[in-house]
């Protein structure tokens, strides 16, 4: 216990003001009906996700790319991990086998949760 303990704290103090529990921007909005589906490659638990190594290539591609699962959460191979698309229907879909290996490298997924980013873990386990 006294390691969790001392993990969480270290954690929590390299966390930005303000951040934690409940201080997120609320639930991202839904994909539209035109967006494509970036499929995960592995099965495990979401332990962290960079977006800022995703952002160059969603600028260059001119798409908004969604990560569906939220930190903490288990992912399924196959099923959805990310959802792109472009701002109009009337444009051609996103090449997810562009975005497929830049989205599994800005998710992290192990087979464990751990404290770095799942605010959640971190806060039951401190409890």
């Amino acid at each position: 216990m006294a390691g969790i303990e001392h993990a969480t704290i270290r954690v929590i103090k390299q966390e930005p003001p303000g951040a934690g529990p409940g201080s997120g921007p609320g639930p991202a909005p839904a994909p539209p009906v035109w967006a494509v589906t970036i499929p995960a490659r592995r099965h495990g638990y979401v332990q962290t996700v960079h977006p800022e190594r995703l952002l160059p290539l969603a600028e260059q591609l001119e798409v908004t790319v969604l990560i569906a699962p939220l930190v903490g959460e288990h992912v399924v191979a196959g099923r959805p991990i990310a959802y792109a698309w472009r701002t109009s229907l009337e444009q051609p879909p996103p090449d997810p086998a562009a975005l497929a290996g830049p989205i599994q490298d800005a998710v992290v997924i192990g087979y464990q949760r751990t404290l770095q980013q799942d605010v959640r873990f971190r806060h039951a386990a401190t409890r």
